[in-house]
């Protein structure tokens, strides 16, 4: 079977299984989660430009489920990575808060993800120039740190996708640091290293949350370069909503077949079962 048709009939029958359960399940998991990137703003410290941008976000995706951005990497970039860090604390906290909830992560990066690289020093050779000189975000990266480590203590599963080569952009002590995360989290931390590039249009992070409902729900944050006649933008994309609604269901396929074929199908052992 083609891994297309298997991935689109994988879409189809979840999205059918699920239908019965959306039709009595409260809507509150994305209101929950988003309450925890708000109540995440008023602590981060970030700069006020970032918070109101942050914000603004979280009102989009209050109403819908896709929200997207064209912009200047060095403006946009900063508002998307923190909101990245909030997020993942948010989602660390409901884990903590609902043990029967299930977390998978797929980081599907041009290397090893920079949270897992980040040592005691300060990471400014890890950070694009956007953030470096953006002390907030700074801040929120190396937060990173911490919450992605939180996402295992509370039981996420993550899985790293990048390629082979990917590891020479990183120093020695860098792939040191992330070999010491995978050995102490080696039952939910994982990594497929890739014969190709990722492709820039799927660089970025993927969410599945089972929440303690049995709903599941997509959290996807990409970003790709868009080249207009003026000047080169980059195009910042987020999705937070259930599985089961058709736009982020084609969201979700059009994701998992490009890394079913970047992974060569490896991927497939790291699904959970209903998956």
């Amino acid at each position: 079977m083609k891994i297309s048709l298997f991935i689109r009939l994988f879409g189809y029958c979840l999205a059918a299984s699920l239908f019965n359960n959306i039709l009595h399940a409260k809507d509150e998991t994305k209101p929950l989660i988003l309450q925890g990137v708000r109540d995440g703003i008023q602590t981060a410290q970030l700069e006020p430009e970032v918070s109101q941008a942050i914000d603004k976000v979280v009102g989009e995706l209050t109403h819908q489920n896709i929200v997207s951005d064209d912009g200047c990497d060095d403006k946009v970039r900063p508002v998307y990575v923190s909101f990245q860090g909030l997020i993942e604390a948010s989602l660390s906290n409901y884990l903590k808060e609902n043990p029967e909830a299930k977390l998978q992560v797929f980081f599907h990066t041009p290397a090893p993800p920079t949270p897992f690289c980040l040592g005691d020093e300060k990471p400014t050779n890890l950070m694009h120039p956007s953030i470096e000189s953006n002390k907030g975000s700074q801040k929120t990266v190396i937060s990173r740190k911490q919450t992605t480590q939180s996402l295992l203590m509370n039981g996420a599963k993550i899985v790293n996708i990048f390629p082979e080569s990917g590891l020479k952009k990183r120093t020695e002590t860098q792939v040191k640091n992330y070999e010491t995360v995978k050995q102490r989290f080696n039952d939910r931390f994982f990594d497929i290293r890739t014969k190709s590039e990722v492709d820039k249009g799927y660089v970025g992070a993927t969410y599945i949350l089972t929440d303690k409902a049995g709903d599941k729900w997509l959290f996807s944050i990409r970003s790709s370069q868009v080249n207009s006649p003026k000047e080169a933008k980059d195009r910042w994309q987020l999705v937070l909503g259930p599985i089961s609604d058709k736009d982020v269901q084609a969201f979700y396929i059009d994701t998992f077949e490009y890394l079913m074929k970047l992974t060569e199908g490896k991927i497939q052992q790291y699904l959970l079962p209903e998956q």
